[in-house]
């Protein structure tokens, strides 16, 4: 099945990137604002959730390329290269969630959240696995993906 991921890097077809890049660079840069958020949410994914796979052991991907366009859009990821992959291991732990739900600043005045207010938004994520709808899907695997190709289709 093919999916889209969005990377800062060129590559070509056939790279493989693995699972949990993210975390990763969060952890390892200095005052990062996302830290103290996958903090909160792997804590409240170990507790109650513990069946779905780890940000910090995933990758995030989109089923269709709207959705990926628009995350890129609302993350502020215009410099990023939208791909088309596939799965590694179609059997690796994956989940659908909403990532419009993730948000480490108040809305409007751009306050930081306080860790109980994030642990309150991790629980609607990881509680959106269960949704039907979503206001932004994306796929978060812990398999890695394999580049089929760079999406070239002008953006709409």
């Amino acid at each position: 099945m093919k999916y889209f991921w969005l990377g800062g890097i060129l590559l070509g077809k056939g790279s493989t990137i693995m699972p949990g890049n993210w975390v990763r660079i969060v952890r390892s840069t200095p005052g990062h604002h996302w830290a103290l958020l996958e903090e909160v949410f792997e804590n409240i994914r170990r507790a109650s959730f513990p069946e779905l796979p780890s940000r910090g052991e995933s990758l995030f991907i989109c089923e269709d390329r709207e959705s990926a366009l628009e995350f890129q859009r609302k993350g502020n990821r215009a410099a990023d290269i939208l791909y088309e992959v596939e799965l590694v291991s179609e059997s690796a732990n994956s989940a659908h969630l909403d990532v419009a739900i993730i948000n480490p600043f108040e809305p409007g005045s751009g306050r930081p959240l306080t860790s109980v207010e994030l642990a309150n938004q991790a629980v609607q994520y990881w509680s959106s696995s269960t949704s039907d709808s979503f206001t932004l899907p994306e796929i978060l695997t812990e398999s890695s993906i394999r580049i089929l190709r760079k999406n070239t289709e002008p953006q709409k």
